[in-house]
């Protein structure tokens, strides 16, 4: 069953400097989904953005993290993945870049979900993902 839907944000929600055709309903819509068993599908967004250097260094995690809530209020999408210390996690917080598991394993504990990467769905405009 999938319990997440795990979203990019560069060429799947994104086309440049403006949001693909629909996004934004189409995000309020998935924000009203339930899983099978009548949960609500929770949602986040997962995407590579500049790395930390070293890639441990807090701060510098931080202010990348805050380049990229600007860029995302931009496309008018914050609304969607709130909150979002919990909801969007950049590739730099886990240290690896996507498809590593690892983006993805970061990016559920961040949400706080305890499904496994098999109860979840990601969106994105790359062949092959995990």
């Amino acid at each position: 069953m999938i319990r997440v839907i795990m979203f990019d944000l560069g060429g799947t929600l994104v086309d440049g400097q403006r949001p693909f055709p629909h996004v934004p309903e189409a995000l309020g819509a998935v924000n009203g989904f339930e899983t099978a068993d009548g949960q609500p599908l929770r949602s986040c967004l997962v995407s590579d953005f500049t790395m930390a250097e070293p890639p441990d260094d807090p701060a510098h995690v931080e202010a990348i993290f805050a380049d990229y809530l600007a860029l995302l209020a931009g496309f008018g999408l914050t609304e969607f993945f709130r909150p979002p210390h919990e909801r969007i996690t950049l590739s730099t917080h886990a240290g690896v870049r996507k498809p590593d598991r690892r983006v993805y394993e970061t990016a559920l504990r961040r949400l706080g979900s305890p499904a496994g990467l098999p109860e979840c769905l990601v969106v994105t405009d790359r062949k092959s993902v995990v």
